[in-house]
């Protein structure tokens, strides 16, 4: 009698973890079919939908780049955007520099201002150095755009336009892709990077719902960007940034006017920081910000917080995935000693919806990355991240860095 009491305890605690963990998973199985239900879904950049190219009055926009040593990749980057079409002007924030990066930039037609504060470091200081820089002669909107990235003019114009037209923040097609002949792990991040910041976004777009910045490709109304606190050496200030203006009942919006791509590092060391920066910040505003973000959005006059408080929920996949796999093993093991099969069957039911919403999703988006002999290979990805995971509970990533890239 003492033991089956036992498991029926242990069965009813893994109930509640199973409830409390069962929200980002309801909320990211939410996400996949809403835009697996969207008819045109694309990842490629579509007209504005609220004026033509030709129709639109101009807009002065400016082109806000923090740059920290990109000295290497920063004339690619900014060849097809100096000299600017009307209304586009370029300032790079050479931000700590020790190489020639604000030499480059104005050797390509930029404007250029120098930022040094070795004790203040990170993307928020230099985005808030150009913002100060900007007060002088403010423009409409800002955008923002890594210092790494390749996108076009007109997709820029476009979500300038479109914030302008909004009044509040847009973000646009952010993907990063792997370089050719790279193995199947950065084949696999691409893949669920792909679902991070496009196909999650697209659903959430498609009910309605507010979305996340996502670091780069974005444009803030001039009235919004004047007074946010982005001085941040936070690992996640992208994350922050968007909770401190839900906050404010400012919540920015997908929009897939613009496509804005990038290229995962190729050294496994830069891989392994860039992964563990990444995910370490997300998962620590997850815990630290989620459950609050929550709780203050039941609040009156908070709604607009509770879309991006539950998107916030959602932790990486592959963390999610490795939490599921744990309570359904402790679930099964309880079960097979007499305990209760309900929290069993449970786990392994969303892990199995998780499962078929990812497989159609891939179906539909993800084909071109990997194949289906590839695809059964994500399980070993997923393996290989226990130790970032780990990591995380012991030796945490906390401070700012810039990932080598080739």
């Amino acid at each position: 009698m003492n033991t089956l009491l036992l498991l029926n305890a242990l069965g009813a605690v893994l109930l509640v973890v199973l409830a409390v963990c069962s929200v980002p998973c309801v909320v990211l199985l939410v996400q996949l079919w809403a835009a697996i239900g969207v008819r045109r879904g694309s990842l490629q950049a579509t007209p504005d939908p609220l004026s033509s190219d030709a129709a639109a009055p101009p807009v002065d926009v400016v082109v806000l780049m923090p740059a920290h040593n990109e000295a290497a990749s920063l004339g690619r980057t900014l060849a097809p955007l100096v000299p600017s079409p009307a209304g586009l002007r370029v300032l790079v924030v050479a931000d700590n520099c020790t190489d020639p990066t604000a030499d480059v930039a104005r050797q390509a037609g930029a404007d250029v201002v120098e930022r040094h504060d070795p004790t203040q470091r990170g993307k928020g200081h230099a985005l808030q150095f150009g913002v100060n820089h900007l007060r002088v002669c403010p423009p409409e909107v800002v955008l923002v755009l890594d210092a790494d990235c390749q996108t076009s003019p007109e997709g820029l114009l476009r979500l300038a336009r479109l914030c302008r037209d909004l009044g509040r923040p847009v973000q646009g097609i952010n993907l990063m892709h792997a370089p050719p002949g790279s193995g199947l792990g950065l084949r696999v991040a691409e893949f669920t990077w792909m679902i991070k910041t496009c196909i999650r976004p697209m659903g959430w777009q498609r009910l309605g719902a507010p979305c996340q910045l996502m670091g780069t490709g974005f444009a803030l109304p001039w009235s919004v960007a004047q007074d946010l606190p982005l001085a941040s050496g936070h690992i996640a200030e992208d994350l922050q940034l968007t909770i401190r203006m839900a906050r404010d009942g400012v919540t920015p919006v997908w929009a897939p006017v613009c496509r804005v791509d990038s290229w995962f590092p190729t050294g496994e060391a830069a891989q392994a920081a860039q992964r563990s920066r990444w995910e370490h910040g997300h998962l620590q505003l997850v815990l630290s910000e989620g459950p609050r973000a929550l709780v203050e959005s039941l609040g009156a006059g908070r709604r607009a917080l509770l879309p991006i408080a539950l998107d916030l929920c959602v932790p990486p996949l592959s963390f999610l995935v490795w939490v599921l796999m744990g309570l359904g093993v402790a679930a099964g093991g309880l079960a097979s000693l007499g305990g209760p099969w309900v929290p069993a069957l449970w786990a392994w039911g969303l892990l199995g919806g998780l499962a078929l919403a990812v497989g159609v999703v891939w179906w539909r988006w993800g084909r071109h990355l990997l194949t289906p002999a590839e695809l059964v290979g994500i399980p070993w990805f997923v393996l290989k991240k226990l130790g970032l995971y780990r990591r995380f509970f012991g030796a945490r990533h906390t401070e700012w860095n810039r990932a080598d890239r080739d």
